[in-house]
């Protein structure tokens, strides 16, 4: 009915509507923009992390094939035996096969790897310590199945395997033309069913699924269609917010162009030519806003594919599309058509509602027209929302930006780490110890090598949280209700190299390694959080007994280091971290090595590779970084995050200002006559000004408590996880912070009221 009343016409005056009121513009579009902007990658993102289209001939009819575990809820991936099983006996499916992800260093077989290899079929390449014959070049940037570049034969053969047992692989296939994956999972179910009878042992709580390909990979098994619904949900709900925040100031500015609507209604014009004029004008606004709305989305999303390629480099997979799909521009343009909806049609609606008198009085202007219960009980809702939802998102940009400001607890320049991976997959601990020990025992040869060392961790964020039991807890207590920490073994020399001094006690020495000893370093945050800020050199603590295993060993607290977190001020660390020495045999798999240069760390990768291979061409170095970039990825992560963050801060606070303004100016303009009238009768000017700050204080008086009351309760729910412990901080903060804004929206208002004359308030009331 709207889009048959629509004219260029329309649009053209929706433009000139634009320039006429461009503080409705401004704000409006502005919210608008960034509510557009974040939905729009927000669902991108999800889309493409949890249902991603396959860039292939035919991938939309490719699946995964995986034995679920009903007893644990998980994944089972030891399933050579159901691999060959399946690829036997599915006739829905064609093209069954299966593969697993390995990685090796690559050497040529003259030991040199050129930019271009030319006439590469028949070439010979050494992968790790095995020598393969090159049969076949794939085409550029095809990696699949995820985001592989080299191709072995898989050996699917069950023999050798007990059943559960054996390589973890993942198992996929094409659709036979003609078949759905209904038809495959019927087949997948019987298939399962005779498989758990046969072998209860195993398989007694086994059943075969079908998913979509990228499930098992990016670990979104468990997630179905209704949690990316719940995403849509909650985009959409946010999006309400600023579309009633917008519909309030377009029903204000249409307020004052009754006499216009009138007018044209006089003339013949009907109520949907009307409505349909004020949607377009929306629309036009809504539009532009959505373009805006699309760029701050591109950026973001192009911003956040940088960071993921940094961080993982080529283990990134070839599905996932950064750029702005066609099915994010159609959810775009829906959400704009919503958002002309209900910003136009609906003052539109409640503009021409009531009827319309052609009287010389309201042709001048007059207005009869009410905000009501709905549109101030709108503003009380927002300022609600705010005091609750503000306080969260200052708090987690204010920690984004401290992190990305805040240096780390250790001297990064001249640093290098790399990762230790061994090609075997069986962890010997006396063989990691050796080549571990041979490879630093070589750096530390090198010239400018000034000291090379080794952690099971990356600077202890790596590694798990534990329950920890102290000598003045009775080891009876519950492991749940005992401190956490996290636990790192570490080299003798580990704080020497970091250049990391010890503030109280010693430091490790050589014998600190041996067979028997228990010495331990802390760091402040153990010191505060496990031990309650006590004395603790001489403490001894352990690990905590956990399920049927039994508590760790007891260590001796032997001295005191700061905080060497990458993130010294996340408080997914305030545990603190337990430091014991331990040989590299010792140390939790995989190694992190760390070696401390004279030279730039970047120039000595190469020479770093070429010593690893010399000392075992099974001994890969991966994730080799300067030290001060350690986390960069993260830092440019957590920036991205506090930019969103502020536009969505700035946006809620745009709003509030803008629709407080429009009601207290709606309000005065209603009031014309009757605060004419004191005047003519002279009333105080200042009982004028403050009538009009009474009733704005009032509803921001109701917005604020309900606000608190919100965010008390969202506090109590998460412990003060949502704002990290500082809402008693924040909250209060924020709500003067919406106090002030609300009330200097007022004033503009108030000083319009004071200009009122008497004689023209009563000449205009007729």
């Amino acid at each position: 009915m709207i889009g048959r009343k629509v004219s260029w016409l329309d649009v053209k005056l929706g433009l000139r509507m634009l320039i006429r009121y461009p503080g409705l513009t401004v704000i409006g579009g502005l919210a608008l923009a960034i509510a557009i902007g974040i939905g729009a990658g927000v669902l991108h993102f999800f889309q493409i992390y949890l249902r991603p289209v396959v860039p292939l001939d035919t991938g939309d009819r490719i699946v995964s094939i995986v034995n679920w575990d009903a007893a644990t809820n998980r994944r089972e991936s030891r399933l050579v035996h159901d691999f060959v099983a399946w690829r036997e006996q599915v006739t829905a499916l064609e093209d069954v096969a299966a593969f697993r992800t390995i990685e090796r260093n690559l050497i040529a077989a003259d030991g040199q790897i050129r930019p271009v290899l030319r006439n590469a079929v028949g070439s010979s390449l050494r992968l790790g310590s095995t020598t393969y014959t090159v049969v076949g070049v794939m085409p550029e940037g095809f990696a699949f199945p995820v985001y592989h570049s080299f191709w072995i034969p898989f050996q699917a053969t069950p023999s050798g395997y007990e059943r559960r047992e054996g390589p973890r692989i993942y198992v996929f296939g094409r659709l036979a033309p003609g078949r759905t994956a209904d038809d495959a999972q019927a087949e997948l179910t019987v298939i399962g069913q005779q498989t758990a009878a046969a072998f209860p042992r195993t398989h007694q709580h086994l059943r075969p699924r079908v998913m979509h390909y990228t499930d098992p990979i990016m670990g979104t098994d468990d997630v179905g269609p209704a949690w990316l619904r719940g995403i849509y949900l909650v985009v959409f709900l946010l999006f309400v917010v600023p579309c009633m925040n917008v519909a309030i100031l377009v029903y204000a500015r249409t307020a004052t162009r009754l006499g216009e609507i009138t007018l044209r209604s006089a003339l013949g014009a009907s109520r949907g030519r009307i409505v349909a004029q004020l949607f377009t004008e929306t629309l036009v606004l809504a539009a532009m806003a959505a373009g805006a709305g699309l760029l701050l989305a591109h950026l973001a999303l192009q911003e956040l594919h940088q960071i993921m390629a940094a961080e993982f480099g080529v283990v990134f997979p070839f599905w996932l599309d950064f750029g702005l799909s066609p099915a994010t521009i159609l959810n775009v343009v829906a959400l704009t058509v919503f958002a002309a909806l209900v910003s136009g049609v609906v003052p539109g609606l409640k503009a021409t509602g009531r009827k319309m008198q052609s009287s010389i009085g309201q042709l001048a202007g007059n207005t009869r027209m009410t905000l009501g219960k709905t549109w101030t009980g709108l503003i009380i809702v927002q300022v609600a929302l705010a005091v609750a939802v503000l306080p969260m998102a200052i708090s987690e940009g204010w920690q984004a930006v401290r992190y990305d400001v805040s240096p780390p607890g250790f001297v990064a320049e001249g640093l290098l780490t790399a990762r230790i991976l061994i090609d075997q997959e069986i962890e010997d601990s006396d063989q990691i110890r050796d080549r571990v020990s041979e490879l630093k025992r070589r750096l530390e040869a090198e010239p400018g090598v000034l000291g090379v060392t080794y952690a099971s961790g990356l600077l202890g964020e790596d590694n798990p949280k534990i329950a920890i039991e102290t000598d003045s807890v009775n080891a009876g207590t519950d492991p749940h209700a005992k401190p956490e920490a996290r636990s790192a073994a570490v080299a003798p020399d580990f704080f020497d190299v970091l250049s990391v001094r010890v503030m109280r006690g010693r430091p490790f020495n050589p014998g600190d390694i041996e067979p028997g000893r228990v010495a331990a370093i802390v760091d402040q945050r153990f010191v505060q959080y496990v031990l309650g800020g006590a004395e603790p050199i001489g403490r001894r603590v352990r690990a905590a007994a956990s399920g049927d295993g039994q508590p760790g060993p007891w260590y001796e607290i032997v001295g005191v280091v700061n905080n060497l977190e990458t993130n010294p001020v996340s408080p997914r660390d305030a545990e603190g971290t337990l430091y014991y020495a331990a040989p590299p045999g010792r140390a939790a798999y995989p190694v992190t090595l760390l070696t401390r240069l004279a030279p730039l760390p970047v120039s000595f990768v190469p020479r770093l590779r070429q010593i690893a291979a010399d000392v075992d061409p099974s001994l890969r170095l991966h994730q080799i970084v300067p030290g001060t970039e350690v986390d960069s990825q993260e830092r440019s992560g957590m920036r991205l995050l506090a930019q969103v963050l502020a536009l969505m801060t700035l946006s809620v606070l745009l709003l509030s200002a803008a629709g407080i303004y429009a009601l207290m100016s709606f309000t005065v303009a209603q009031r014309r006559r009757e605060i004419g009238i004191r005047a003519a009768l002279g009333a105080n000017p200042r009982r004028i000004v403050r009538s009009i700050f009474a009733r704005a204080l009032v509803q921001l008086s109701l917005g604020v408590a309900a606000g608190l009351m919100t965010a008390g309760l969202l506090e109590s729910l998460t412990d003060g996880g949502l704002m990290d412990g500082k809402g008693a901080v924040v909250v209060p903060a924020v709500s003067a912070l919406m106090m002030l804004v609300g009330l200097l929206a007022c004033i503009v208002p108030a000083r319009r009221s004071l200009s009122i004359q008497p004689t023209e308030a009563l000449r205009d009331n007729g």
